[in-house]
């Protein structure tokens, strides 16, 4: 048990998108119902972008800037301009690292991991900043409905 973490990407395909009727049957065939096709008015596709694992000051970041403050394992949406918020944020904490209990401070909570400002913390804040970016720079990816989720 823990603290896992997962920001999903989500996009649908309709038929006038374009080539939307043959993506709509490519993915349907992966999953062997290409039978349903004439009755599908659109497929959506779901996919992991990021998964943590005990990083307790990146789900307490989006709990209180996506889910209102409430974290009840539910997923949240995420915007664009939130996820590059966060990447400035880990940049900020990654340069003055004495900064980082004011910038994105740990959180206690069952199986949360440590809330100490060691070595995992900074090992998430790496991780957090090269997937984000990755994400952020990718032109494609301005079209993805984002969502946050977490579980323990």
């Amino acid at each position: 048990m823990g603290l896992d973490m997962y920001l999903e990407g989500e996009k649908s395909i309709w038929d006038h998108h374009e080539n939307g009727q043959n993506l709509k049957l490519e993915i349907l065939k992966t999953v062997g119902l290409e039978h349903l096709l004439p009755t599908i008015q659109f497929v959506t596709v779901k996919i992991d972008l990021i998964y943590w694992r005990k990083a307790n000051a990146i789900h307490k970041w989006f709990i209180n800037n996506c889910a209102d403050g409430i974290d009840d394992c539910r997923e949240c949406g995420v915007e664009m301009d939130q996820l590059k918020e966060l990447l400035d944020i880990c940049k900020q904490v990654k340069a003055n690292p004495e900064k980082a209990e004011e910038l994105l401070p740990t959180e206690e909570g069952f199986f949360f991991g440590t809330t100490e400002y060691d070595e995992f913390y900074y090992s998430d804040i790496n991780q957090t900043i090269e997937d984000l970016t990755r994400i952020t720079t990718d032109p494609k990816l301005e079209k993805i409905w984002f969502t946050y989720r977490a579980s323990w």
